[in-house]
């Protein structure tokens, strides 16, 4: 891992309000980033009295998305969560959000479709190694941030988000992520 002074900041929180974590990734990376679905499942009911910052007993969907570094070995970067209600959106992005890697605020973006995100806590920091996924590349005492959103189509709550993101190194645009040595 590359010492902290070349490593990347982490995103800019004031930029993951309106726009995807990945987006602001990717511009900081110097290169794109692949989503690939780990798992969706549909939770059908929620016992009252439902989830409130949400408003809704159900159904929900919950899907764990891995974002991945566009260059061979295609080490995991970054991990997104979100557990969504999917009536409240529109049928294109429903339709975009079954079977696909893409996160939902990049889904949502890529279709159109005018979101915003409310914080619902500070960020929190750990290190990678607490993290949901294994990021090879990373040691693991780097840092990590987990960023919890609720994200809104106008006034009405949708989807509460989770992005788990390492603080990743400034390797450049063309050189890929390695894992570290064991």
């Amino acid at each position: 891992m590359p010492a902290a002074s070349s490593a990347l900041p982490i995103p800019d929180i004031a930029a993951v309000r309106c726009r995807p974590v990945v987006a602001v990734l990717e511009e900081r990376f110097g290169r794109p980033i692949h989503g690939r679905l780990l798992s969706s499942d549909l939770i059908s009911r929620v016992k009252p009295p439902g989830l409130g910052k949400l408003q809704t007993n159900g159904p929900l969907t919950h899907r764990r998305v891995v974002l991945e570094d566009s260059l061979p070995p295609h080490l995991p970067v970054a991990v997104a969560w979100s557990l969504t209600v999917e009536a409240r959106l529109p049928v294109s992005v429903r339709v975009g959000l079954a079977g696909t890697g893409e996160p939902l605020d990049r889904l949502l973006t890529s279709h159109h479709t005018p979101w915003t995100a409310e914080f619902t806590e500070d960020a929190v920091a750990s290190a990678a190694s607490a993290a949901s996924a294994h990021f090879a590349w990373a040691a693991p005492d780097t840092p990590l941030v987990e960023l919890t959103r609720i994200l809104y189509l106008a006034d009405e709550p949708i989807a509460i988000t989770i992005d788990e993101v390492p603080l990743l190194p400034n390797v450049g645009a063309s050189v890929p992520l390695q894992p570290q040595p064991r």
